[in-house]
């Protein structure tokens, strides 16, 4: 009798001591802000789409070029400018893209360059994406002026998908290596043709130049349409029409 008494006593003290223990250690759980887990602070982590504010952004404009730029709360304290297509560009809504100084020499794969006057030609230009408020102007040459217009080195264009979309890019030396590749079939473009030269495509022009209707892919093409032209290398620029 009192060897069960023993027993019962010693798994009794033992019970308590491990309901003890659970208590306690409820009571040293570490509050989320001291583990330094806190998020109703920490802005870094947006999984939001669209910039915020101070968040590194893109605008198109004229279905040509990308322009970067960084998300604000008002157009005012834009410095040079928004596009003149889409101010917002992909900021959250309320926002908008505040182009960098930069944003019209970084765009359009060198077509594009900065100027103190209104842009001339055939394809226009807009007063946004350079420094004192300059002109960004697209420079392609005259695609409608026939072939041998643009020399070595200077911007070119070529017409393709029965003229629905124009791609540019580079004159240089044939069958030259061209990460965007060559349009086929119309490999010369606007370059001249005294001197050999094709049209070696920007690597963004599949999207830019493309319309909404085309876009690069790393997989075969479901479309009507598909080249490994204007686009980094490795990727086909496909068609979104069946």
């Amino acid at each position: 009798m009192h060897r069960f008494t023993f027993i019962f006593g010693l798994s009794l003290m033992a019970g308590m001591l491990v309901l003890a223990s659970c208590g306690d250690d409820d009571k040293k759980v570490v509050p989320v802000e001291d583990a330094g887990m806190d998020g109703s602070t920490d802005t870094d982590t947006d999984t939001d789409a669209d910039g915020d504010v101070g968040d590194p952004c893109q605008a198109n404009a004229m279905d040509l070029v990308t322009l970067e730029g960084i998300c604000a709360a008002s157009e005012s304290e834009c410095t040079a400018g928004t596009s003149p297509d889409n101010a917002q560009g992909d900021c959250n809504s309320g926002l908008t893209c505040c182009l960098t100084e930069d944003a019209c020499l970084l765009a359009g794969s060198g077509m594009t360059v900065c100027q103190d006057t209104e842009c001339e030609g055939s394809l226009p230009g807009f007063q946004a994406g350079c420094p004192d408020n300059g002109w960004c102007c697209v420079d392609l040459g005259d695609p409608d002026a026939g072939p041998g217009t643009q020399d070595a080195g200077q911007n070119c264009m070529v017409d393709f998908l029965f003229d629905y979309a124009h791609f540019g890019g580079i004159c240089q030396a044939a069958a030259s290596a061209c990460e965007g590749g060559y349009v086929p079939g119309n490999e010369q473009g606007n370059c001249l043709a005294s001197l050999n030269l094709e049209c070696c495509i920007g690597t963004d022009q599949c999207v830019a130049g493309g319309g909404g209707i085309l876009f690069c892919t790393t997989d075969p093409c479901s479309g009507s349409w598909g080249e490994e032209v204007g686009c980094p290398s490795g990727e086909t620029c496909c068609s979104t029409m069946k």
